[in-house]
């Protein structure tokens, strides 16, 4: 079980470059485990980097209540599928603060 070949045989990764395409992965995500299980195999974590990314990357012209309104389906789907299917599920979220340093006044952004 520690031969690196076979751990990344069963490390599945879907990039997602917006909005639309991360709620269609998680639409699709309960067919993809249950395919997975027909097969013979086990998915036991999903891992989503960034998870927010996307509904705060907001077009101009839009506040970030249309980002979170979109948001909340997707995390709602996401217990279920959980639930579902028994797996654990993880959303990682970067974040990042500004920074005042006394001396100077000057401000600038830390990622966390």
């Amino acid at each position: 079980y520690l031969d690196p070949q076979y751990v990344l045989r069963r490390i599945h990764v879907f990039r997602v470059h917006s909005i639309s395409a991360l709620i269609a992965t998680v639409r699709e995500l309960p067919i993809f485990i249950e395919s997975k299980q027909r097969e013979g195999g086990h998915i036991r974590l999903v891992v989503i980097d960034s998870f927010a990314f996307h509904f705060r990357a907001t077009p101009p012209g839009t506040d970030l209540i249309t980002g979170s309104r979109h948001m909340l389906p997707v995390i709602s789907s996401l217990n279920k599928i959980a639930r579902d299917e028994n797996v654990a599920i993880v959303a990682t979220n970067q974040m990042k603060m500004k920074v005042t340093d006394d001396d100077t006044g000057k401000k600038r952004e830390s990622k966390i």
